[in-house]
């Protein structure tokens, strides 16, 4: 899955490329990676990001110390869905959702938007540059194309002389 910032993906549709399980965070947070699945998505089903729950180790959590989670190692995506509050786990190595839907709903990588920012922090002199060398580069390649015209004009009728 191409990189992008999680606030880019709340709120977007998750459709499912493959069959995988998905499990109620209440499990998760209860017993961390020994939590069983609920259920299992099948290939072409969706859901839409609420948040998401962080690798943690085991223990009391830091603002509520009267909590206690249990340790999980992966990134769990979470969704409500049929009155409970759910999760999948989200491996980034693999390709489990389909991009083109986060892609129509506006969800943009880290990378365009960094292209972007560079785009809105040009200054008329990097414009006007950017224009110089696309223009430059395009006469370039009109000069070598007529001398390519050129050379064939002038070669063509003497190889075929011979």
């Amino acid at each position: 899955m191409p990189r992008y910032k999680f606030s880019q993906l709340v709120g977007k549709t998750f459709v499912i490329k493959n069959s995988m399980p998905y499990y109620d965070i209440y499990d998760v947070n209860q017993f961390g990676d020994k939590a069983k699945p609920k259920g299992y998505f099948k290939k072409g089903d969706s859901f839409i990001l609420d948040s998401y729950l962080a690798p943690r180790e085991a223990g009391p959590d830091k603002n509520y110390p009267t909590i206690k989670y249990a340790k999980r190692s992966n990134y769990y995506f979470t969704f409500f869905r049929d009155s409970g509050y759910y999760g999948v786990i989200h491996d980034p190595n693999t390709k489990q959702f389909d991009i083109k839907v986060l892609k129509q709903e506006g969800a943009k990588t880290i990378e365009e938007q960094k292209k972007e920012q560079e785009k809105e922090n040009q200054t008329p002199a990097d414009i006007a540059k950017e224009a110089v060398v696309s223009v430059y580069g395009d006469i370039k390649k009109l000069v070598l194309l007529g001398f390519g015209v050129l050379a064939i004009g002038y070669l063509l009728p003497k190889i075929l002389k011979k």
